[in-house]
């Protein structure tokens, strides 16, 4: 059902947006029994509450809990994203996402409050994505 990579999801984007994963003073194998016993990973930092909220839903740790990713596709921190068209074709090659299933993303500048030229994909003057800055 996907709900492993929904995680995994979660931890890369911290991973990402920190530089490092949670965790990452820990060796490994204690890090393996320490996941199930300890509360789920959160973002900390100066980053979107969108950001913060989509990675706190991906690192829900009940499974049935987490959302799924035709759910995640739909949350804020997506819709105002770059076009999604290349995520779309992952999606529809893996968990079955229809086309309407997809964020409304237009490339149009006037569609979000982002100072990017999405035509160039470009990231903000200070290096760091526009979905990702805290606004």
């Amino acid at each position: 059902d996907g709900k492993a990579d929904i995680w995994s999801l979660g931890i890369t984007c911290i991973e990402m947006a920190t530089g490092k994963p949670p965790h990452s003073l820990v060796l490994p194998l204690k890090v393996i029994n320490l996941i199930p016993h300890s509360p789920a990973p959160r973002l900390e930092g100066n980053f979107s509450k969108e950001f913060k909220n989509f990675v706190q839903q991906c690192l829900t740790k009940d499974p049935l809990k987490r959302p799924a990713i035709q759910m995640l596709i739909k949350h804020p921190f997506i819709r105002q994203s770059l076009p999604t068209s290349e995520l779309k074709k992952v999606w529809s090659r893996t968990d079955g996402v229809n086309e309407e299933d997809e964020p409304n993303n237009n490339n149009s500048s006037s569609s979000n409050n982002h100072n990017v030229d999405e035509s160039k994909n470009e990231y903000d003057d200070d290096g760091t994505a526009p979905t990702v800055r805290k606004q």
